[in-house]
């Protein structure tokens, strides 16, 4: 009888359920065929997927390459293009399998000899199966990780220490200190000489810039509740003395694809931890979201009251900004006055004067208990 480490031997690809319902999570492929579907094959789908077919497609390896042939009614999709019923594609490390539509529940294919030929860490490649690279940071790269046992997803910064030492420990240091369903959570931490590897909850509809631009911009509901939960997030870091400073659509991620979901703060690297009476004097962010007493160059010291975000740019250019010249769009009759009134008082030169994070969520436009009972559904349900 074949031991537990001959069978993982033989084994020459994996499958990471995304979103399945299936026993093991993670299954390994040690056989030539693999038929997946909801009745008789090898990999059972459970029939609450109604639009699964009951033999939905099969994988195959011969010598060097894997196939995957569709079988299915409805359709398979390898890295969002459709397959094709009674079509074959070659499967690669990393492709992601959907059934039904480009975007729905599946697998994540991964070769097992790319995969353990990955250039990390033993400690991070025996917890983590590293995927694809999701973006690029400011200091390094953020993968796409399995947890190996659970088929959990996560997100992994790796960061070069060197130059980026100071950011990368002010990043961490808040990190640990914060549990809140509007702030991006860490689930671990790792470090060598060499790099950082800071693994953390998987926000799949990446940021708030990318939403816009498919949706050119959020409506009116919608956009009140991505900004209470930002707002939500503010009053959070600013009760334990924490200002972002950088806060902007790049920085704000989504728990889903969908416009009405979970809206977390991240990236801390520029963040800074003070006490409340402080002032702060660093030049620190990015211009467009800049208030008047940073860009200024008469001004030395700035507050919390920096920490304010908008979707679009109310001013032309650091000129504007300092003067406090707004271009204010002239609101739709579907606008509310109330919110327009709310924007206008953020956008007060004067941060002494300017509304504060407790103000902001008493005011009137934001006094909207469907929104608010919305936002307690979605953090029950999208919550890690």
């Amino acid at each position: 009888m074949e031991s537990a480490k001959q069978k993982t031997k033989n084994i020459w690809g994996i499958l990471y359920t995304v979103d399945l319902d299936i026993i093991p999570k993670v299954i390994g492929l040690m056989k030539d065929v693999y038929t997946v579907g909801r009745d008789g094959c090898d990999i059972l789908v459970p029939y609450d997927h109604a639009d699964v077919s009951r033999k939905h497609f099969t994988i195959t390896k011969r010598e060097s390459l894997v196939y995957l042939e569709d079988s299915s009614t409805f359709g398979t999709f390898i890295n969002g293009a459709r397959s094709g019923k009674g079509k074959k594609a070659t499967l690669k490390h990393n492709d992601r399998i959907s059934f039904v539509r480009p975007e729905y529940k599946g697998f994540v294919y991964m070769d097992k000899s790319q995969r353990d030929a990955m250039n990390f860490p033993k400690d991070i490649k025996g917890k983590y199966a590293i995927s694809r690279v999701l973006g690029k940071g400011a200091f390094g790269l953020v993968h796409l990780v399995f947890e190996r046992k659970t088929s959990r997803r996560f997100a992994m910064k790796a960061i070069k220490k060197m130059a980026n030492t100071k950011y990368i420990e002010t990043e961490v240091k808040i990190l640990r200190e914060l549990d809140h369903p509007c702030v991006v959570h860490m689930e671990v931490l790792q470090e060598n000489d060499r790099m950082v590897y800071i693994v953390l909850e998987l926000m799949e509809g990446g940021d708030l810039l990318g939403m816009l631009t498919p949706y050119n911009k959020l409506n009116e509901s919608t956009s009140k509740l991505m900004f209470y939960q930002v707002v939500l997030a503010v009053q959070y870091l600013h009760q334990r003395a924490i200002t972002h400073r950088d806060l902007k659509p790049q920085n704000i991620l989504l728990a889903s694809r969908k416009p009405e979901t979970l809206y977390k703060v991240a990236d801390f690297g520029v963040s800074k931890n003070e006490d409340d009476q402080s002032v702060l004097k660093t030049y620190i962010g990015t211009p467009h979201f800049m208030a008047p007493e940073i860009l200024s160059q008469a001004t030395l010291t700035y507050t919390k009251q920096v920490d304010v975000l908008f979707s679009s740019f109310p001013f032309r250019d650091a000129g504007s900004v300092v003067k406090g010249d707004c271009v204010f769009p002239e609101a739709k009759k579907s606008v509310l006055s109330s919110a327009v009134e709310l924007i206008t008082a953020l956008l007060v030169k004067n941060p002494e004067k300017r509304l504060k994070v407790d103000d902001i969520l008493d005011h009137p436009w934001l006094m909207d208990d469907e929104m608010k009972s919305k936002f307690l559904f979605l953090k029950d349900t999208l919550t890690r």
